[in-house]
């Protein structure tokens, strides 16, 4: 004899808005009116309580599953979100969850976001603003903004309206435009509009968000790698020549937001390079002499790559504090170039390493290190440049000395 199948729960993933109930769609209304609960954090629920409706204040997957599997007797439950359920709200892990659990169905309801509200407000379409939250989530919210005309943030916690002003101001972009959404939605909604240097030394509620313009977004010269050795302040300090660079970093196979090292780094070149190729990633330029050190600060700021972080000393320690790398270039050494190696595969197995060598020595004291410490079957070039010089009415080419490159995979990469 068949047992009665039980009831299933309906549990409704309900966008709210940005917490006033005007905000709410109408669909969304509706649907929470007809539950027989409601769950949330204390502020998304307090807007309803007139309803009269049971209410569980909570925000964790696992509590709320709890919930729901204790009080079968409540068929249509409804969980808000501010906002849109799809973004950055806790709707997605939720779904996981619940989807886990035996007699229930899980249904999504959209809302307004912040920033389509924000936007709305202030004038603007914002198909081409690009969105990040910092709400408990690291990120380079700094080279999104180099990248990007519009970018969105989602402030929270230790990221605060003002630090991200005060932020923006020390890395040479005091002048963008900043617009400030303080509790959007509520009667004592605030919109304030002016440049971060001016923002950076106001307070602002706890609940704002930003959108920040820089109109200067991605002038810093062109976009692939291989810049003219020109563009970049030199000094006296040796630097990777253009066409080395752009081979090196192709071999280096970078992804957006990878975490590079750049050892021995002289004039920066090569960081600043990474640091345009990956604006979600991070770059640590390690260098230990005074004037190289001056050099990489000027072109830095030159090229407005925020994400190049300078790391004065000597590797090996001063990777320790580091990190985990994805990714390092190694353009000198020191004479260390085993225990480099080492200490970098004690931070990540899986790491790609490539190496510049001038001469046959270090040319071969690099394969013995590589082999030595497990790394893959190197990929293993010799570069030869030679440029056209004017001579009177003529043009000789000029060349340039030879270059090893060496590109391999630690041991703990897919082979």
């Amino acid at each position: 004899m068949n047992e009665p199948q039980k009831n299933l729960q309906t549990v409704f993933l309900l966008a709210a808005g940005m917490g006033n109930p005007s905000c709410m769609t109408i669909q969304a209304r509706e649907i929470l009116e007809s539950c027989q609960v409601l769950i949330g954090s204390k502020r998304i629920l307090e807007p309803f309580l007139d309803l009269g409706l049971p209410t569980f204040s909570a925000f964790q997957p696992e509590q709320i599953g709890s919930y729901l599997l204790s009080h079968p007797q409540f068929e249509r439950a409804a969980v808000l979100f501010s906002g849109d359920v799809g973004f950055y709200s806790g709707a997605r892990l939720l779904a996981q969850t619940l989807s886990g659990l035996p007699g229930m169905q899980v249904q999504w309801v959209c809302g307004i976001s912040s920033p389509a509200y924000l936007c709305a407000r202030l004038g603007m379409a914002w198909e081409d603003v690009f969105l990040m939250s910092l709400h408990g989530r690291e990120s380079n919210w700094l080279g999104a903004v180099a990248s990007h005309a519009k970018t969105f943030l989602l402030t929270g916690g230790s990221q605060t309206v003002t630090g991200l002003c005060q932020c923006l101001c020390q890395h040479g972009f005091a002048d963008v435009m900043v617009h400030v959404g303080e509790r959007l939605s509520y009667p004592d909604e605030r919109i304030t509009t002016a440049t971060a240097g001016t923002l950076s030394n106001r307070s602002f509620a706890p609940l704002s968000v930003m959108l920040v313009e820089n109109p200067r977004a991605g002038m810093s010269g062109p976009v692939t790698h291989g810049l003219d050795d020109s563009m970049f302040v030199r000094g006296r300090v040796p630097m990777t020549k253009s066409e080395v660079r752009s081979v090196s970093l192709s071999k280096l196979q970078l992804y957006p937001e990878d975490i590079v090292y750049d050892i021995g780094a002289g004039t920066g070149s090569v960081s600043v390079e990474i640091a345009r190729q990956i604006p979600y990633g991070a770059v640590y330029a390690i260098e230990r002499h005074q004037e190289a050190l001056s050099l990489l600060r000027e072109n830095r700021s030159r090229f407005g790559v925020p994400n190049l972080h300078i790391i004065s000393g000597s590797a090996p320690q001063a990777l320790a504090q580091l990190p985990a790398p994805d990714r390092v270039f190694l353009g000198g050494t020191g004479g260390g170039m085993e225990l480099i190696l080492s200490a970098l595969l004690d931070k990540n197995p899986k790491v790609r390493v490539v190496l510049n060598a001038v001469t046959l020595e270090t040319l071969t004291h690099s394969m013995k290190a590589l082999q030595t410490l497990g790394f893959h079957d190197p990929d293993i070039l010799q570069l030869s440049v030679a440029k056209a010089k004017q001579v009177g009415g003529y043009h000789m080419m000029q060349g340039q000395n030879p270059i090893y490159i060496l590109a391999a995979d630690g041991p703990g990469a897919i082979s």
